[in-house]
């Protein structure tokens, strides 16, 4: 009872170019917000970006949602690296466990900087635990 729930938000931008596209999550990232997501999906498919940036720094809660999520947007754009900001040991897990973990590439904030000025430097989470 005392604690305070996010509320679930999406946000697309596509600040530097058009080939760039940013996506911000926050909140629980399931079922509930699927409808959202596909609309995230549909307006990067009208232009298949280079670059997807997803921040996942305010996301208190994910499921196989964020999984499709990132599946789909692979299949979208095929050649595209996709790029997690901010993502948590919780958030790696769950990727982990859904075998997407080889999809994206985990940057903190300097990291994704970099990625956007086309450098390239960033931090990863490592590889998933087997045990």
């Amino acid at each position: 009872m005392g604690e305070k729930s996010v509320r679930p938000c999406v946000v697309v931008d596509r600040p530097h170019s058009k080939r760039l596209v940013e996506i911000s999550l926050c909140g629980a990232v399931d079922i509930a917000i699927e409808h959202e997501l596909g609309s995230v999906l549909d307006h990067v498919s009208t232009a298949p970006p280079s670059s997807i940036v997803i921040n996942v720094a305010n996301v208190t809660f994910a499921c196989s949602t964020l999984a499709n999520f990132i599946v789909c947007l692979h299949n979208i754009a095929p050649a595209a690296p996709v790029v997690l900001l901010g993502c948590t040991p919780r958030i790696h897990r769950v990727l982990c466990l859904t075998g997407v973990d080889s999809l994206v590439t985990s940057h903190d904030h300097a990291g994704f900087q970099a990625i956007a000025c086309g450098a390239g430097a960033g931090r990863s989470l490592g590889p998933c635990d087997t045990n």
